[in-house]
């Protein structure tokens, strides 16, 4: 009944798109409504970033400062693969090091085996540590202002990869606006519900370690010192892997959204939208999250989540 219900009801089988960044008709066809949508115009194509934001201009404006990069063997951070050495799965972290700009777009142009950069620290990092970049965006959007309860974002966070790392399948507790820089992101969604269909089991964890500091790109190994806790509740599937059915038959149940985020476009995911994100060629993106309001919608996801738990 829930299923036929959320498709039935509630889920458009296309993201909306809005060509305006109007007030009502964001709160009319994406808020209210508790549902995503690519907003084309009027958020970000004054922004300096759109014209300037390249390798060459932020190795320039940045120089010698050393900022915080993550690093895998795989660009699969933040997920659970099966670890040969443990004999199981485990929840994988990433290498967190610190590099200047221009050696993190040599080692990601390197294409060195072995290791995949991702500047995806998501700890405000836009603000607290591309301070030199701010003047380039603008962090008051009019938008958010009108129609969440804080207009203020709780993060502002820049993310440059490209398309070897791709963040698995998981939920924020905020509202989002994704906006793209220069390439292009392409996104899978899941509306709550669909919490009733995707296992979540927890995990022992695991990361990786840069043993050369000197070096950190070219020495990842694994070990269990450092995590940030010794286990983890998480979704172990991939929704765009062509064989998810068989291996979670539930997942059949589930109303998949796709589309692909281009620049000068921002997405909104509503808060806790199950999201997988991926880049299909080198990309710069910043994303604002906005704290969420702990309402109905809240309280409903809460309650699937409980009656699976109990079903399973």
């Amino acid at each position: 009944a829930l299923e036929e219900a959320t498709g039935d009801f509630w889920v458009d089988f296309n993201i909306p798109v809005l060509e305006t960044s109007n007030s009502l008709v964001f709160f009319k066809h994406a808020y209210s409504r508790y549902h995503p949508c690519i907003i084309q115009k009027g958020l970000i194509e004054d922004w300096k970033a759109l014209e300037c934001w390249n390798e060459k201009y932020l190795c320039e404006k940045l120089g010698d400062k050393k900022v915080s990069v993550n690093l895998t063997r795989e660009g699969r951070a933040d997920s659970v693969q099966y670890i040969e050495s443990e004999g199981k799965e485990c929840f994988i972290y990433p290498a967190e090091v610190k590099m200047t700009i221009s050696d993190f777009f040599d080692c990601l142009n390197d294409r060195q085996p072995g290791v995949v950069p991702y500047l995806s620290q998501q700890n405000d990092n836009l603000r607290s540590e591309f301070s030199e970049l701010l003047e380039d965006v603008n962090l008051d959007i009019q938008l958010a202002a009108d129609v969440f309860e804080s207009g203020i974002p709780e993060a502002a966070n820049l993310w440059i990869g490209d398309e070897r790392s791709v963040s698995s399948i998981h939920k924020d507790h905020y509202e989002n606006f994704y906006a793209v820089i220069s390439g292009a992101k392409t996104f899978t969604l899941l509306p709550p519900t669909d919490a009733a269909f995707l296992p979540e089991r927890t995990f022992e964890t695991i990361r990786y370690r840069a043993c050369d500091e000197s070096n950190p790109a070219g020495s990842l190994q694994l070990t269990k010192e450092g995590c940030p806790s010794q286990s983890l509740s998480w979704i172990p599937l991939d929704p765009d892997d062509p064989n998810v059915c068989e291996k979670f038959p539930k997942f059949a149940r589930t109303h998949p959204l796709r589309c692909t985020v281009y620049p000068g476009e921002v997405l909104y995911i509503p808060a806790m939208w199950y999201h997988r994100v991926s880049q299909i060629q080198p990309t710069i993106a910043v994303n604002f999250w906005y704290d969420q309001r702990f309402d109905f919608r809240y309280a409903f996801y809460s309650t699937v989540q409980q009656l699976k738990d109990e079903d399973e």
